[in-house]
């Protein structure tokens, strides 16, 4: 394991590494749970962490006035209603190299059109949601990783002094 934790965030155009130091106690710790256990608890802080992005990414996420269609060239397209490309920001876990966790913060597949929103077009000025929202939540998201992270493997080191 490595002596910190790594975070990633964007696509092609923007992408940001996040190191978080001060985690080689806990680190240390770990060495003695099983990889699975580690994973799991890896996992969820980060989802934890990531909750505040969300959050932060819905509530500043442009909504439209009227209802849209995606998918237009195809037969029957599907009309989405304001506030589609919201609703679709979700957190994931990323498939990675044996020993790595990983999750993805994004808008799912049928708002791709969100990139468009977020960078703008030749015809359409960008309105920014999601770099904002990491710019503005970035050290609170550390902060609520390092913290889940410290509790659960507190919590799992006194569950297994109690057997």
């Amino acid at each position: 394991m490595a002596d910190g934790i790594r975070m990633n965030f964007g696509d092609k155009k923007y992408n940001e590494h996040v190191h978080i130091d001060g985690l080689n106690d806990l680190v240390f710790r770990c060495n003695d749970l099983p990889r699975r256990i580690v994973r799991n608890m890896l996992l969820a802080s980060l989802k934890a962490g990531a909750k505040v992005f969300v959050t932060e990414a819905k509530r500043r996420a442009p909504v439209g006035t009227v209802s849209h269609y995606i998918n237009r060239k195809i037969r029957n397209p599907n009309k989405v209603r304001p506030g589609f490309m919201r609703k679709s920001i979700r957190v994931k876990p990323a498939p990675g190299k044996p020993g790595e966790v990983k999750i993805q913060i994004g808008v799912s597949g049928k708002a791709y059109y969100w990139r468009f929103v977020e960078f703008g077009t030749a015809k359409m000025a960008a309105q920014p949601f999601m770099r904002p929202a990491w710019e503005f939540t970035k050290f609170k998201i550390l902060e609520d990783v390092r913290v889940s992270l410290k509790e659960r493997i507190e919590k799992e080191f006194a569950k297994r002094s109690g057997k």
